[in-house]
């Protein structure tokens, strides 16, 4: 006669190559799932009737380059960057500061200025979008129907886009006169904001609106901290629209990682707190991405794990390797399961 145990059983979402990806990249993500059966009698055996809990393991480490929702960690990391460089050097910029490497072509034949320029003047006449041509593949297909970007970019958005990637403090500065030139000769009222656009730009380019203003000396930190908050301006109208969109999220539940504490007196500390607000939302929306692509939940599972995961995450430190678990049914996964074998099992 046969004893029948429970078992369990693990099984790792890699194939051979993903695992050695995974030794040698210190950003690669992690997914598990953990299968626990009734009544097994052979070895390795795990019995779909008999399973009676499934439980998913998932480390959506931010910045592993394979993630569909990488190009919002490279905004991030430029934040990051320019709170440990930018703002030390800029409080002394006795000698030219440069602190960003530009590899983008384009970029190089046109300077930095030039393009704000051109922002600057794409607002005083706007036209038309042009029509694209159409040349998505695939992965890019799967990435608009998880993340599909905005179609319009307000004005400091706008400017975010051109100054996210300016090389040095002194060019930072000339970008930022040029745009004060246009408020200064009354052009503001051509500069759409959202409404609830609230940076030190938007603030300025407002009071434009009731006339002429006194340009502000840009000293000191003072560009970077214009610089960093339109760049948290714009990753959070990114989130906002995937959360909401998605119905992830109300308003005021993202309201707590956006705009953890507006008290704070110190503008320095409160950038750096929204900032840590907003890698805690783009870790989410890696789950959310992972849950997607590599599990294939279905979006009625993605939308209770994704708010599981909102509603923790407020109390938490950020944490980069954080680890979700969460419990789906054999269906959710079954055919994950049947085309791969245990990495571990034990009774």
């Amino acid at each position: 006669s046969s004893l029948a145990m429970e078992s369990f059983s693990r099984f790792e979402l890699f194939s051979e190559s993903d695992r050695i990806i995974k030794a040698i990249e210190e950003n690669a993500s992690h997914v598990s799932i953990d299968v626990s059966a009734d009544e097994v009698v052979n070895i390795l055996e795990t019995p779909h009737q008999k399973i009676h809990t499934v439980a998913v393991n998932l480390r959506p480490v931010p910045g592993d380059p394979r993630s569909l929702v990488y190009f919002l960690h490279q905004d991030i990391k430029i934040l990051e960057d320019l709170f440990a460089s930018g703002l030390m050097e800029a409080l002394s910029p006795k000698q030219e500061v440069v602190w960003a490497d530009i590899t983008d072509e384009e970029s190089v034949e046109i300077s930095i200025v030039d393009k704000i320029d051109k922002v600057l003047k794409s607002f005083y006449k706007p036209t038309k979008n042009e029509a694209k041509t159409d040349d998505k593949t695939n992965d890019d297909e799967l990435i608009s129907s998880l993340f599909a970007p905005r179609q319009e970019f307000d004005f400091t958005e706008c400017v975010w886009e051109v100054l996210k990637i300016v090389q040095s403090y002194q060019e930072l500065i000339k970008c930022l006169g040029l745009i004060m030139k246009g408020l200064e000769d009354g052009k503001g009222v051509c500069f759409w904001l959202h409404e609830n656009n609230r940076s030190y730009l938007a603030n300025i380019i407002r009071q434009s609106y009731q006339g002429k203003i006194t340009a502000p000396k840009f000293g000191s930190t003072l560009p970077i901290q214009v610089l960093i908050e339109i760049g948290i301006e714009k990753l959070g109208q990114d989130f906002a629209q995937f959360f909401l969109s998605h119905r992830f999220a109300t308003r005021e539940k993202l309201e707590k990682y956006m705009s953890p504490d507006d008290v704070i007196d110190d503008d320095v500390i409160r950038l750096q707190n929204k900032l840590v607000g907003l890698k805690k939302l783009h870790h989410i929306t890696e789950l959310a991405s992972h849950c997607s692509s590599n599990l294939m939940l279905p979006m009625e599972k993605i939308n209770k794990v994704v708010r599981s995961a909102l509603s923790s995450y407020t109390t938490e430190d950020f944490d980069s390797s954080k680890l979700f678990s969460f419990n789906v049914s054999l269906g959710d996964v079954k055919g994950l399961l049947e085309c791969s074998t245990p990495s571990l099992w034990r009774v």
